[in-house]
């Protein structure tokens, strides 16, 4: 995988990308540096985007629909 294909994965994942110094920098859009991710290996950050996302895309807690209360 080139750094190309590389960096449009990580974004088609939904994270925000970054290389430095032969390092990849992987984060969610609204994270902060406590929840960066840095590797060398670009199979390894691609990997990473996607499980992120998912994570950050998933609803935390499930939401029941109650309906009206009967009077018995």
């Amino acid at each position: 995988m080139s750094i190309a294909e590389t960096f449009a994965a990580i974004r088609e994942a939904g994270c925000t990308v970054s290389r430095e110094n032969g390092e990849w920098k992987v984060n969610l859009p609204d994270g902060g540096e406590a929840s960066a991710y840095f590797t060398e290996s670009h199979s390894d950050a691609v990997e990473t985007a996607r499980a992120m996302a998912a994570r950050h895309n998933r609803p935390s807690v499930a939401v029941a629909t109650i309906g009206p209360r009967r009077k018995y």
